[in-house]
C-alpha cells in the first residue's frame, strides 16, 4: 500500500495499521466468510467510508482556525482511519503534521506519488528559460522624426477653425424636472 501510493518509508506503521483495519473488515475463511469486525462487535459493519491509502484529500479548516481571506480547506494525503469516534488521519505535507478530521473531500484518482511528479515538473519549468512572446522593435532614425514634425508644422496654418465670442453665445440652462404626482395633505 505504501509503495503503491508513493508515500515515504516513515509511513510504514500507518500502512500496516490501515491494512489491519481493512483485513478486519474483509471476509475471513476461518469465520465462514463473515467479517471479523461483525463477529467481534455483533453489529453490521459499514464499508462505505473506506478510501484509497495515500490519495489526495482536502481537509476542511474550521472557521475558528482561519480568517475570512484564508482557504477553507487544506490539501493533505490520506494515511489511515482514526479511532472509534474520530474520522480519518491525514498527512499535511506542507506543515509536516498528521491531522485527524471528519470533514473531508477525497480525490481517490490522485495519489501522493502523482503530486510529487507534478511539483518536480513545475519546478523544472520554473527554472528553464522561457522565450518571450514580445517582438523587439527597432528604433526609427531621428531624421524621420524631424521631417514629420516639419511637415505637421506646415499643415497647421492651413486649417481654419471658426471662432465664437462670448457675447453671441447664450448659456443654456437645463429645465427643472417637476414631479407629476399629486401631493395630498396629511
Amino acid at each position: 500500500m505504501r509503495l503503491h501510493s508513493g508515500l515515504p518509508q516513515t509511513f510504514w506503521a500507518d500502512a500496516v495499521h490501515t491494512a489491519v483495519y481493512l483485513i478486519n473488515r474483509g471476509p475471513s475463511v476461518l469465520l465462514e466468510f463473515r467479517l471479523p469486525e461483525e463477529v467481534w462487535r455483533g453489529k453490521e459493519v459499514q464499508l462505505s467510508h473506506l478510501k484509497i491509502f495515500g490519495c489526495v484529500s482536502y481537509v476542511h479548516i474550521d472557521s475558528d482556525a482561519r480568517n475570512k481571506l484564508e482557504a477553507k480547506s487544506k490539501k493533505c494525503f490520506f494515511i489511515g482511519y482514526g479511532d472509534e469516534e474520530f474520522g480519518f488521519r491525514f498527512w499535511d505535507d506542507q506543515n509536516r503534521k498528521i491531522i485527524r478530521s471528519r470533514n473531508v473531500i477525497f480525490n481517490e484518482k490522485v495519489m501522493y506519488k502523482d503530486r510529487s511528479s507534478e511539483e518536480t515538473e513545475m519546478a523544472d519549468s520554473d527554472t528553464s528559460p522561457q522565450r518571450s512572446k514580445f517582438i523587439r522593435l527597432e528604433r526609427l532614425p531621428d531624421v524621420t522624426k524631424q521631417n514629420n514634425n516639419q511637415e505637421s508644422l506646415q499643415e497647421e496654418p492651413s486649417i481654419s477653425v471658426p471662432t465664437t465670442t462670448q457675447k453671441d453665445a447664450k448659456p443654456i440652462e437645463p429645465a427643472v424636472r417637476r414631479s407629476s404626482r399629486t401631493i395630498k395633505p396629511p
